[in-house]
């Protein structure tokens, strides 16, 4: 085995290894002895210029060498001594640290330790970007985008990732422009297809500027040397799009493009075994290995920046220390780290402050860390909501200790010679009423559930973030957590009812309501296109616009009142719903509640003596579950109504879709002419029923100018419409058919348009002779996908026959959070509607749920997440029989 050739320092002489616990020290040892895995460097290379190769010692005693030569691209030597020169300009210091890069300023390591570097590339999975070390890989730490920031402290904006220049470039547009600048500034060689970075080093090192061409140069310079090097040296172009805004530099996430950069740069290393450079922040790697292993159970510093605070000297003294036990062996820190993760968790923002302005919460025994969240969840919703409950319960206790304090401390103030101040001691008693009157009227708030859920570090009844007016109260109490809601919690500003409602701001482009199936064409263009949902602002129990639309008389109230939610849809999603109204809020509340408190079988919609649903047949409208039948006929009957309530009579008729069962029948390969025959009387039998019995004789069909057929064959929902205006045939689907599938459906359709003739000539309608001469059409619009969609095919139907106004689809659904809005505004719709012959019984008992609804909230989300639970153990389980029968097989 090699050995290393200069000896290590003692224990003693380490920074980090003093006053070790020997507990820790302990836990390491037999980590180390049950891995039985060690690792040393050879004797090849001690200068830096040279290449590295490592030998490795397996349990087995057998000694392989790493097969790979190792060149890091990474220069934080450059950057550094760049930065010593922009250190001595306090306007440049100041401009690198208004666009989120003052972080680098404490980098200290000018060089990258190939020792360490090359265990660490080893063990670096690039793709699932996670160190995997001991016997087996059997730990792991999973690295994010908060690692980052960790490390280096860069801008970190969740959700809108760095933006790339677009490889189309023509001459003349602002892009090609903004490069050919760039060129020119830095000198771009005719033979080379960017700027040298040395160029742009050199303006750096003799500018006094601070402006914006400055801190555009500075991030380049600092991506394309250290961050994400570029193995050229040269300018990259693809980063100058993301600069060219200088204001925009810091509100995105450098942090997801910086690993995501170290991840590629690995993974073509690692693909190529003539490749000998690395590309990558490598130095990042080293400081999250050294921060996470516990080397004789010391932790290092955690204030951010984390690179501050290792040296060359700190980082040789610990290899050369760890080198002589195996690097991967110390226990592994998997509950402090990322730190702004943990933060970002609580406060709901990355965290940028250090030292002393940073306020730190301790978790107590027995409530459960990230790590033990995140291994019992099975995604990330209910990894965040069972974070978001634990740490609004600490928070709340941390601010109660507070007011605690000041009660007990009042009396020795007022007793204590010489003071004498009234109007302090007016303000503490003010404070300890107000947070006692708070915390009393917020019983269902956090921490103030049962004691199995307190226990569980879980506050049971809590959904979503505080609103504007717990805000401006500036009391640490969460004002968005579900409480009692009654009138004097309210009085006292606490927003006790609420329920995470939220601004909605990008919700605002929801398709809106108004105009139901009016046929009017331009009036709903508009409506659709303004992108919002109409006002219903007046409270005033009224009728309101929005009502009329709804087909509905009653009051819906403002979608500002705040609403105490239990179901785990609206807990999900407060801030899509946000533009609902108030009963609206409730109805979906009530309706989509899946427990055992509620009766699934229900009735929530009834109109005639067959057309029903219930409560389970109504959860069918919930996110990614197909919708059914029933939904679709009842909402049919809506729209058809709404013809007659606005006068609308003779533009548009919808039909239901029981009719289409027996459609599949055309395409058996049992079919014959017998058959054919009698599926056409059939549809002619249906289409008269529906028309003469459902829809109560009111309609004259020969003054409609469009028909909506829906389709139902197989799994899959689309819808024929007949356009007697602009006499085509269209045919919408939300899925792009390929050639085999489209053929099923010009069959089936051409059979329909047959038979509708048929029945549009008994009728007399005066246009009926032209129809077999109407040109199809195939409807495109947003949202349509090549993936076969049986789950969302419902709420596309149910759209198009609202918002097809015979010309285009007035509705984008092309966004998920539209197509759940979309979802909820037919089942509240459906309910609250005039058609609706059980609408009072079913409002009566929404309105004693909610009276009962905070006092049952906490054992509701004790058998939420039970289920959760028995789903993640049936996963588990069902995986494990999957895998047994694999195996069997084989």
């Amino acid at each position: 085995m090699a050995r290393t050739k200069n000896a290590a320092k003692t224990s003693e002489d380490d920074p980090h290894i003093k006053n070790a616990d020997p507990d820790l020290v302990k836990q390491t040892q037999e980590v180390a002895a049950d891995v039985g895995y060690e690792a040393v460097p050879s004797r090849k290379g001690t200068k830096k210029t040279q290449k590295v190769k490592l030998e490795y010692v397996e349990p087995d005693g057998k000694t392989i060498e790493l097969d790979r030569d190792f060149t890091p691209i990474c220069r934080p030597e450059a950057l550094i001594n760049m930065l010593s020169i922009i250190k001595e300009k306090d306007k440049q210091v100041k401009a690198i640290t208004e666009i989120g890069f003052g972080g680098l300023l404490s980098i200290r390591l000018p060089d990258i330790n190939k020792k360490l570097s090359c265990w660490i590339l080893e063990k670096f999975n690039s793709v699932g970007h996670m160190l995997q070390f001991g016997e087996g890989r059997k730990y792991g730490v999973q690295l994010y985008d908060y690692d980052v920031y960790d490390v280096f402290r860069l801008p970190l904006v969740k959700g809108v990732d760095v933006e790339e220049t677009p490889r189309k470039r023509v001459e003349g547009d602002g892009t090609f422009e903004m490069i050919q600048r760039w060129f020119r500034k830095y000198n771009k060689k005719d033979n080379v297809q960017s700027a040298a970075l040395s160029e742009v080093e050199i303006y750096l090192a003799n500018t006094n500027e601070y402006g914006d061409e400055f801190k555009r140069a500075f991030v380049i310079y600092a991506l394309g040397v250290f961050l994400a090097p570029t193995s050229n040296r040269l300018v990259d172009i693809k980063l100058l799009k993301a600069v060219e805004d200088v204001s925009k530099i810091a509100k995105q996430n450098w942090c997801k493009y910086v690993l995501d950069h170290l991840g590629l740069a690995v993974c073509r290393w690692n693909e190529k075994i003539t490749n000998t450079r690395v590309g990558g922040c490598l130095q990042f790697l080293e400081i999250i290995y050294l921060q996470r292993a516990l080397f004789r159970g010391v932790s290092p510093p955690k204030e951010i920046p984390l690179v501050q605070h290792w040296s060359p000297d700190e980082v040789s003294e610990r290899v050369a220390a760890e080198v002589k036990m195996g690097f991967g062996l110390a226990a592994v820190d998997l509950t402090s780290y990322p730190l702004a993760k943990s933060l970002g968790d609580l406060s709901g923002i990355p965290h940028s402050a250090s030292g002393s302005k940073m306020i730190e919460f301790a978790i107590p025994e027995g409530f459960q860390t990230n790590d033990d969240i995140e291994k019992s969840c099975d995604d990330e919703l209910e990894v965040a909501l069972k974070k978001y409950c634990r740490d609004l319960y600490i928070v709340s206790n941390f601010h109660q200790q507070h007011i605690s304090t000041l009660k007990k401390g009042r009396q020795q103030l007022s007793d204590s010679p010489g003071y004498g101040d009234p109007v302090f001691l007016e303000i503490i008693d003010s404070i300890v009423a107000y947070a006692e009157d708070l915390k009393k009227n917020n019983s269902c708030a956090a921490g103030a559930g049962n004691d199995a859920s307190e226990k569980n570090g879980v506050a049971s009844g809590l959904a979503g973030a505080g609103n504007d007016a717990g805000e401006k109260n500036g009391v640490g109490v969460a004002s968005g957590s579900v409480g009692a809601g009654n009138d004097e919690a309210e009085k006292n500003g606490a927003a006790s009812g609420a329920a995470g409602v939220g601004s909605g701001a990008g919700e605002k482009n929801a398709p809106a309501f108004g105009s139901v199936g009016d046929g009017s064409g331009a009036d709903k263009k508009n409506d659709a296109a303004s992108g919002s949902v109409p006002s219903t602002s007046d409270t005033s129990g009224g009728r309101q616009p929005e009502n009329d639309n709804l087909c509905c008389s009653i009051a819906l109230g403002s979608p500002d009142e705040e609403v105490f939610f239990v179901s785990a849809f609206m807990l999900r999603y407060p801030k899509t719903l946000s533009q609902e109204a108030k009963l609206e809020k409730e109805v979906l509340d009530f309706c989509f509640l899946e427990d055992e408190c509620v009766d699934p079988k229900a009735e929530l919609f009834v109109y005639g003596l067959v057309h029903k649903i219930t409560r389970e047949e109504m959860q069918s409208l919930l996110p990614d579950r197909k919708i059914l039948s029933n939904i679709v006929e009842s909402w049919a009957i809506l729209l058809n109504r709404k013809q007659f309530e606005l006068n609308y009579q003779g533009c548009n008729f919808y039909f239901g879709i029981e009719y289409t069962i027996k459609l599949k029948d055309l395409v058996s390969n049992e079919k014959s002419m017998d058959s054919e025959q009698q599926i056409s009387e059939e549809l002619l039998s249906s289409w008269k029923h529906w028309v003469e019995d459902i829809n109560d004789h009111r309609w004259d069909l020969k003054t409609v100018s469009m028909f909506y057929l829906p389709i139902h064959y197989g799994e899959h929902f689309s819808l024929l419409i007949v356009n007697f205006n602009s006499k085509t045939l269209v045919y919408v689907d939300n899925v792009i058919s390929t050639k085999k599938v489209l053929s099923i459906y010009k069959t089936i359709m051409s059979f329909m348009i047959e038979a509708f003739y048929n029945y549009l000539m008994e009728i007399d309608h005066p246009s009926a002779s032209e129809l077999l001469d109407f040109e199809m059409t195939y409807l495109d619009f947003p949202g349509r996908s090549k993936t076969p969609n049986h789950v969302d095919c419902g709420v596309f139907l149910l759209m198009a026959m609202h918002f097809f106004d015979g010309e285009e689809m007035t509705c984008d659904l092309s966004k998920r959070s539209t197509r759940i809005q979309c979802r909820a505004k037919v089942c509240s719709a459906l309910v609250l509607s005039d058609l609706n012959q059980i609408q009072q019984d079913v409002l009566k008992e929404i309105e004693g749920f909610n009276s009962v609804k905070a006092g049952i909230a906490p054992a509701i989300h004790d058998r939420q997440l039970k289920k959760i639970e028995e789903q993640k153990k049936k996963k588990e389980e069902d995986e494990k029989r999957r895998k047994q029968e694999e195996e069997a097989t084989a």
